[in-house]
């Protein structure tokens, strides 16, 4: 039996899982974006105790940070640029932790209930397993490597 071989050359351009990844990058950083209008917007016109101010102040920096890393590595995508990687890496890794803020940290600092806790919990692994798929495509990739040289 032989073995198909794979042409490496073949496997370049911004296009399947690829194309998945820059439309998961978009998204995450509209999503992030949208995360931190909201915070702005709670910090600024709601009266929070200072435990929510605190917590809001923490998120809203974390997703500062997660958007503007995601926007930059959507530019760097599709300029074509091998530093996209590092960028959407390091998106993705705040991604992470924005998620342990929020779901974990966050249910210890509002004292939730059993149910929203659990919540919480499912909602960090959903959240995490997602994000870490993406990072090991852009780490693992062959697509990737011969797409994103310049």
């Amino acid at each position: 039996m032989k073995k198909r071989r794979t042409n490496s050359s073949k496997l370049t351009g911004i296009s399947g899982w690829l194309l998945a990844a820059l439309i998961f990058m978009f998204l995450f950083a509209l999503e992030s974006f949208w995360m931190f209008a909201i915070r702005v917007f709670r910090l600024i016109f709601l009266n929070l105790p200072l435990k929510g101010i605190i917590g809001n102040l923490i998120s809203i920096i974390i997703l500062l940070l997660v958007s503007i890393f995601a926007i930059y590595s959507i530019y760097l995508i599709l300029k074509k640029r091998k530093k996209a990687v590092k960028i959407s890496i390091k998106a993705l890794y705040l991604g992470i932790l924005f998620s342990f803020w929020y779901d974990i940290i966050g249910l210890f600092l509002y004292e939730y209930n059993f149910t929203e806790t659990i919540s919480g919990i499912t909602m960090f692994i959903i959240n995490f397993a997602i994000l870490y798929l993406v990072l090991c495509y852009f780490k693992k990739s062959k697509r990737v490597k011969n797409t994103l040289r310049k």
